[in-house]
């Protein structure tokens, strides 16, 4: 989330990309620390399966974000 705030207080869109990439590799391990929780039983399968939801959803729009901001780049 920090990395998304970051990258929203750029301008520069290369800037902006960088951040938005960290973010979602950030968002990845999150995903996968999820899967671990639901694995060894920290958590239920069903809130795993509804918090990687929004981890998959978060993850889609942070692409559509970096994309964007490398299509502004290019020009």
């Amino acid at each position: 989330m920090l990395n998304i705030a970051e990258g929203a207080g750029h301008w520069k869109p290369a800037d902006k990309a960088y951040r938005y990439t960290i973010a979602q590799g950030e968002c990845f391990e999150c995903a996968a620390a999820l899967e671990l929780a639901t694995i060894v039983e920290i958590i239920s399968q069903e809130t795993g399966d509804e918090l990687m939801s929004y981890a998959q959803r978060i993850g889609a729009m942070l692409t559509r974000l970096i994309q964007s901001q490398r299509a502004r780049r290019s020009g």
